[in-house]
């Protein structure tokens, strides 16, 4: 029996890493191997820390694009050894959050788009399914605000802008979910979804 690559989407906020420990907990409970990871990796995140203040957005996808390059050859080793791999973050993150500030370089966000997907044609292991969290930008401010530090990607990041480009992404087969229920009931939605597949 096949694998399941599973990514969940969203914006800041909208409860990602969370869901994905619980879903991890519920797939193995029901007696699944799970490896769970995330985007950016640890490789990309030491990258940005040594030079915080010197990518402009075109940099930063490139840089992002590097790193799920690699990143991508981890996934399929981990899918041969285990029941799912989940990832907190995919290529959709990338068009949504460089996506939004790449306008002005290309002269419109589609151009920007259809740019990224261009470069992105090296990064062929996708998800099986895509779960997107989807919530306000005012109630993600909120929990950022009242649960989370500061974190270097998420400064001066337009959630709004965001959000919209996110929504306009997301294909049919994207299971959106509504980020204000309990991450338990979440949980168990994208735990069923998942072993529905097997």
């Amino acid at each position: 029996m096949p694998p399941v690559f599973a990514a969940v989407e969203g914006i800041d906020g909208s409860g990602k890493s969370t869901l994905v420990r619980l879903v991890q907990r519920e797939l193995q409970k029901a007696g699944k191997t799970v490896w769970v990871t995330a985007e950016p990796t640890q490789r990309m995140r030491k990258i940005l820390s040594d030079n915080p203040d010197s990518y402009d957005p075109v940099s930063l996808f490139l840089l992002f694009t590097y790193d799920r390059y690699h990143h991508q050859h981890d996934i399929a080793a981990r899918m041969r050894e285990n029941d799912v791999v989940i990832s907190d973050r995919y290529i959709l993150s990338s068009y949504a959050y460089q996506g939004s500030a790449m306008a002005g370089t290309f002269g419109s966000v589609s151009h920007a788009v259809d740019w990224m997907r261009s470069v992105s044609a090296i990064v062929t292991i996708m998800p099986d399914i895509t779960f997107y969290l989807d919530i306000t930008p005012e109630v993600a401010r909120k929990r950022i605000e009242a649960y989370r530090s500061s974190d270097l990607l998420e400064s001066a990041v337009d959630l709004d802008r965001v959000s919209a480009l996110y929504s306009s992404l997301l294909a049919p087969s994207v299971e959106r979910l509504n980020a204000e229920l309990k991450p338990e009931k979440l949980a168990d939605v994208v735990s069923q979804k998942i072993l529905s597949m097997f």
